[in-house]
């Protein structure tokens, strides 16, 4: 990660019903911006109602404020809410309108109808214009049974997803609301996509810029923006921009790019690789080092400095309710419940990315800062006791107290999400399927078969919405022969329609152009065996669990079901 990312997830989960006031910084609007377009808005759910997220370039000058009611005409209702900014970046100004932080302003409307659609308008506030008026539909309160579907995605940047991106625009006037598993914008890849260097796997040498895999993933012109005049760059990019500040100019293209979808539905977000990580690498001339260190910006550091202090403590996640921020949560939709938890960090004994009590020695009980590494993240919960120690975690226990509660009689399906696939082809329990070592009888034919409903899990993997990395090739060595279809070449997203108690459908939608790529029936019944069918051999079904990782392998590209 090229920078400090976890608190800036568009759409992010707010699960909170009040949060501390930020102080405010001074603001003189004197002058007005010129930089990028603004405003970034997204919607997320809370218990009973939503939160609206938008971002000004400038700060308010007060709390920010929405007007909302039932009717496009009458917004009568006004309620208020909070401000949070980086501390570290500098915020925007003339002289340096992208390496600068935006104000995140978030604003609860809990005790909303269930199944109603609301019209809100941001008012003018210090200098800025007011908005149209937009609108949200709020959730199904649980042991609602009509059907509905959702949009599911992971992995999606800007480039390789313009056709991940149409679709997804289309879907958005259908579905209920979209569920990203992680890897959201992919701006610490521009970083490593426009770096001046020889060795990595994406450089720019001086008169050519190449990236991994196939298809060829070429930079869309919108990152061939130079940067405003009169700001200096600190290597001079090859592609327009700053190398020291692409990485929030990215996010801030990326998000402003999905206005359309997440400002229409919930945009439901959890932490992949992309984001789990507080820093990975310094840039040339250790130029992070010497901004997030030593306050110099455009400048350069001897030796690259960066440790888990780096960062500013507000780059930490949010305010705890029902889990934490938009690292762990879940809620209620119909007669469904979805778990969102986070496979990155917070568990033992060695996840991903690893707070840094693990690099204690000894009896030490702190390590000194130059002791930390760039990557060590979180814990984000407590951690009380041992750091190998299973129930010692916040998250672990959080997840297991949330799917013990669970009523089954009223969201009979439960899906939970993490970024990190529990399943592969090369996992040992997946062989016993290939060899027949599985009861027989409970297969029904080549597409198929029963499992024991409420014993055992439907696994699917789902990492191809598009990104600057293109698709992570499989070496034909690997593929196992009960793979029905391997495609490494579209990029998609996934559907979920929840048909009723019983019937649930997952389908692939090709970016190319919108097709079907691949279906997968679920039937569920908690007083019976299930039963799932799909139109790829190989796959199984009962309640879903679905993950999300780099390689692109749903619907046609080798699902794995248990």
């Amino acid at each position: 990660m090229f920078a400090c990312a976890v608190a800036a997830l568009v759409g992010a989960a707010v699960l909170a019903s009040s949060a501390p006031t930020e102080e405010r910084r001074d603001v003189d609007t004197m002058y007005p911006y010129t930089g990028p377009q603004m405003p970034v808005i997204s919607l997320a759910y809370i218990p009973g109602g939503m939160t609206v997220h938008y971002q000004t370039l400038f700060g308010l000058g007060a709390n920010p404020v929405i007007h909302w009611g039932l009717s496009s005409e009458n917004q009568n209702h006004t309620t208020s809410g909070y401000t949070t900014h980086y501390d570290r970046t500098p915020t925007c100004s003339q002289a340096m309108t992208t390496m600068c932080s935006a104000y995140f302003h978030n604003v609860l409307l809990p005790g909303l109808q269930s199944a109603t659609t609301y019209y809100y308008i941001f008012p003018a506030q210090n200098g800025t214009t007011a908005s149209p008026v937009h609108s949200f539909t709020t959730s199904r309160t649980a042991g609602d049974n009509h059907e509905f579907s959702i949009a599911v995605l992971n992995d999606m940047g800007y480039t390789n997803a313009q056709g991940t991106y149409q679709y997804l625009n289309q879907a958005a006037d259908e579905v209920a609301f979209a569920w990203h598993g992680g890897d959201i914008s992919y701006a610490d890849d521009l970083f490593d996509g426009i770096l001046s260097c020889d060795s990595e796997d994406m450089c720019y040498n001086g008169s050519d810029s190449t990236l991994t895999d196939t298809p060829p993933a070429p930079f869309p012109e919108d990152y061939n923006i130079p940067l405003p005049e009169g700001e200096i760059p600190d290597q001079g990019s090859p592609r327009g921009g700053d190398e020291n500040v692409i990485y929030e100019t990215n996010w801030d293209i990326w998000q402003q790019w999905m206005n359309p979808i997440s400002m229409k539905i919930p945009y439901m977000t959890l932490p992949g690789n992309h984001e789990a990580a507080r820093t990975e690498f310094d840039g040339a001339g250790n130029i992070l080092t010497a901004y997030l260190i030593s306050n110099i910006s455009n400048g350069t550091a001897p030796k690259d400095g960066l440790t888990y202090y780096s960062c500013p403590p507000s780059q930490r996640p949010g305010d705890e309710t029902n889990g934490i921020g938009n690292f762990w949560y879940s809620f209620d939709y119909g007669n469904a419940h979805f778990v969102s938890f986070d496979g990155e960090t917070d568990y033992p004994p060695y996840s991903p990315e690893w707070p840094f009590v693990r690099d204690l020695t000894g009896n030490a009980i702190h390590p000194l800062e130059n002791q930390t590494f760039s990557t060590d993240s979180g814990p984000f919960g407590y951690i009380n006791g041992s750091w190998k120690d299973n129930s010692a975690y916040h998250q672990i226990k959080w997840l297991a107290d949330d799917l013990a509660s669970v009523n089954r009689t009223k969201t009979p399906w439960v899906f939970a999400m993490t970024h990190r696939p529990m399943y592969s082809s090369e996992c040992e329990r997946i062989w016993p399927m290939n060899n027949l070592s599985i009861v027989t009888s409970d297969i029904v034919n080549n597409h198929t078969y029963n499992t024991g409903t409420g014993k055992s899990v439907t696994y699917l993997v789902n990492g191809m919405a598009g990104n600057i990395e293109s698709h992570s090739s499989i070496n034909a060595s690997k593929i196992l022969n009960y793979t029905a279809v391997l495609n490494q070449y579209h990029f998609g997203f996934s559907k979920l329609a929840i048909h009723n108690d019983t019937v649930a459908t997952w389908k692939y939608i090709m970016g190319v152009n919108g097709s079907i790529g691949d279906t997968l029936t679920m039937i569920h019944s908690p007083q019976k065996t299930a039963a799932a069918t799909s139109s790829v051999p190989g796959l199984s079904a009962s309640a879903t669990t679905t993950t999300a990782h780099g390689a692109s392998s749903t619907g046609p590209n080798a699902p794995i079901g248990t």
